[in-house]
């Protein structure tokens, strides 16, 4: 069965368009460089929040597994005594925020990954498309001890403590963006690679379903700086669930808007489910009935029989009611090694000795 909405990464055979891409490449590369150089030299403003400010964020665009690991840093920062807060930008939402997201809130107003993290119910979740606006709305809030900012590596406005870069290196393809470390629209870098790793205090590698090789975690080591410390961050799937019961390892179809399928189908291989066939959409697509309709046409097996249908977290808090009651969902189980954990509370601590406001 063939596989839907998957866009080719493949650089351009015409020589025209490629020389094109590499123009604009080159214009966007300029563009960020010298943003980057006013705010490294103070000519644009940073807000410095007394709560300490921890970022997961990336380089490249599409996927790196940043809302796992923010949900899993969460869990283990509370388990430390903390109090943390997530902040996100709340893409593809109509709020602009600042907005504590609640259980009542819908995608359409909050976007699909901030609601996923609130309904986890983990910690407090607040949107804003203006980050230093919405730290100060959770300054005002008066519980939080620390500040999980989502994705927000290059939003340099917002100063932080501590700068975690992101990278999924679960396949082939990822390794050799990260090792060429072109910028977009030729490659997959929103920045140049060795300048946004000057401003991180550590590197996440991660994968799903467990194909992250020694052989591929060295291709992509040797362009670190040897001086920052690695991570590797292991997610696994969960057997999918709905309605209270598990389903028994087989054959399923897979339903995704996500920026990395291919991780998801990878986390439900290697849980046991092999996979038939895929829907895969444009990441934050809000699917519409017709198409979910055609995707349960299409999950059928060879002698007719219905195929399970698996999505993702993200993906379930999309679907309408009658939708979700035919749709099994797989959550994300992340393993963080201890001494990521370490090095955050360290900072957390130093910061609080540094704080006027302590």
């Amino acid at each position: 069965m063939s596989i839907r909405g998957i866009v080719s990464l493949k650089p351009p055979e015409n020589r025209a368009v490629h020389a094109s891409l590499s123009a604009l490449s080159y214009f966007y590369g300029a563009v960020v460089d010298l943003r980057n150089w006013l705010y490294d030299r103070h000519f644009l403003p940073t807000y410095h929040s007394p709560l300490p400010v921890v970022c997961v964020g990336n380089l490249v665009a599409g996927g790196s597994g940043k809302t796992p690991l923010v949900l899993a840093l969460a869990a283990a920062l509370k388990a430390r005594g903390h109090t943390p807060v997530i902040l996100s930008r709340g893409f593809g939402g109509r709020l602009r925020g600042p907005h504590l997201v609640g259980d009542s809130d819908s995608v359409e107003c909050v976007g699909d990954e901030p609601l996923l993290m609130a309904r986890r119910g983990l910690c407090a979740v607040v949107i804003a498309r203006d980050r230093v606006s919405g730290t100060r709305f959770i300054e005002g809030m008066g519980c939080a001890t620390v500040i999980l900012l989502d994705d927000g590596f290059q939003h340099r406005r917002l100063g932080r403590i501590c700068n975690l870069a992101c990278f999924f290196a679960g396949s082939d393809e990822a390794i050799e963006a990260i090792v060429k470390g072109s910028l977009l629209p030729v490659g997959r870098f929103r920045e140049d690679r060795s300048a946004g790793l000057r401003r991180a205090d550590g590197v996440v590698f991660s994968d799903r379903g467990g194909r992250m090789t020694d052989e591929m975690l060295s291709l992509a080591g040797k362009v670190i700086p040897p001086s920052l410390p690695v991570y590797h961050v292991r997610a696994q799937a969960e057997p999918p669930i709905r309605g209270g019961e598990f389903l028994a390892p087989g054959p399923v179809w897979l339903l995704s808007a996500i920026a990395n399928p291919d991780g998801f189908r990878q986390a439900m291989e290697g849980a046991g489910y092999p996979v038939i066939g895929e829907s895969r959409f444009p990441d934050h697509h809000q699917f519409s009935p017709a198409e979910l309709q055609s995707v349960i046409g299409a999950a059928k097996m060879d002698n007719g029989a219905e195929c399970s249908i698996v999505c993702t977290e993200k993906d379930w808090v999309k679907l309408a009611t009658d939708v979700r009651d035919t749709v099994w969902v797989a959550k994300l189980s992340v393993y963080i090694p201890h001494e990521l954990i370490s090095m955050i509370d360290s900072k957390i601590a130093a910061h609080r000795l540094q704080s006027p406001f302590a």
